[in-house]
């Protein structure tokens, strides 16, 4: 595996194709990462992952497809999302994490990351906690909240990697500051463990705000309990 860099790769024709193809709600506005090529694959795959109407999943899918065929390293990890998550695609794991292996070859930062992901979940192959920490840590490195949230839980539970729960509370508040919601949950459940309810609800009510139903609900469970 080459040495992993953010290497836009045709982010031009992917920023023209993808932004006709999916609706991308706030990520102009997103002032997250390195530059509008980097926050504009971000976006993409985040609102895949929140699964778009089917007319708009087609639509990306075809430029996708297109565009990651004549060698758009962002569009391939892009497509491979919905073959994870089973958008505008049947859900096939294998061709998700070959996506995936193509784009991180190439040096795209987010496909590294989601085959990293992939083997924490055993998504297409086998876990390997060990091979997802090696390659999570330069990905967190380069600003992918994502990384830093997997690599946080295998710091987390020891897998893959020494056990060290501040250092993971450390990666988890940059997951969380780089808006990924599960991170802002870890968070929360760290400080209500610890008896912090002022900590806790600030992490509850960031995960809320973007979009996390069950967090905005755990928000008001203390105030309500104590009445």
């Amino acid at each position: 595996m080459r040495p992993m860099r953010f290497s836009p790769i045709r982010c031009a024709a992917l920023l023209a194709s993808s932004w006709l193809a999916v609706s991308l709600t706030g990520c102009i506005e997103s002032s997250f990462a390195k530059g509008p090529d980097y926050n504009q694959q971000f976006c993409v795959e985040r609102d895949l992952r929140r699964k778009p109407d089917a007319y708009t999943a087609e639509t990306a899918r075809l430029a996708f497809d297109e565009e990651c065929r004549i060698g758009g390293l962002d569009a391939c990890s892009a497509l491979g999302v919905m073959n994870e998550v089973g958008v505008g695609v049947p859900v096939n794991p294998k061709r998700a994490v070959t996506l995936y292996a193509r784009a991180c070859r190439g040096g795209n930062v987010r496909g590294c990351t989601n085959l990293a992901a992939a083997r924490v979940e055993g998504i297409g192959w086998p876990r390997d906690p060990l091979f997802a920490a090696r390659v999570l840590g330069p990905a967190c490195d380069h600003d992918d909240p994502r990384a830093c949230l997997y690599l946080a839980r295998l710091h987390d539970d020891g897998e893959g990697t020494s056990r060290d729960p501040a250092l993971a509370a450390r990666l988890f508040k940059v997951a969380c500051d780089g808006e990924e919601m599960a991170a802002c949950v870890a968070l929360a459940e760290h400080h209500a463990n610890d008896g912090d309810f002022v900590g806790s609800t600030e992490f509850y009510s960031k995960a809320c705000s973007l979009g996390d139903e069950g967090a905005c609900r755990k928000t008001t469970m203390p105030l309500i309990s104590s009445r």
